[in-house]
């Protein structure tokens, strides 16, 4: 997708996935290998994260409303072979969320692209 700003700002570009239905199971997003021209976006095929799992230039957060439905978090994992780019993609919900702040310049087209698949719960 691509936009051109009418002034300077920080946008958010928040990754989500799918909501559950009240009581399911937590139906988890992947995506990996973001490109964006015009604008800095850090790590973002998400192979850069440290000893403590920290993600570098991305955020993950609950969604301050939500209940946690599951004890796995949003997070980076390890795709391997099956990893659009390297072997590690983010995998978000809903609720799990993961984000990066981007600075923006008036009148600079940005555009960005990205992979992305859905991993449909098991059913119980």
């Amino acid at each position: 997708f691509e936009f051109t700003p009418t002034e300077d700002a920080i946008v958010h570009l928040e990754l989500m996935g799918t909501q559950n239905p009240p009581g399911g199971v937590v139906a988890w997003t992947y995506y990996d290998n973001f490109h964006v021209e015009g604008a800095e976006l850090i790590n973002g095929d998400f192979e850069d994260v440290d000893t403590n799992g920290r993600i570098a230039g991305w955020n993950c957060s609950l969604l301050d409303k939500a209940k946690a439905l599951s004890e796995v978090r949003a997070a980076v994992v390890d795709l391997g072979k099956d990893a659009a780019s390297g072997t590690l993609a983010a995998m978000v919900s809903h609720d799990y969320r993961i984000s990066q702040g981007i600075a923006i310049k008036k009148g600079q087209k940005v555009v960005i692209s990205f992979q992305a698949r859905a991993a449909m719960p098991e059913m119980q």
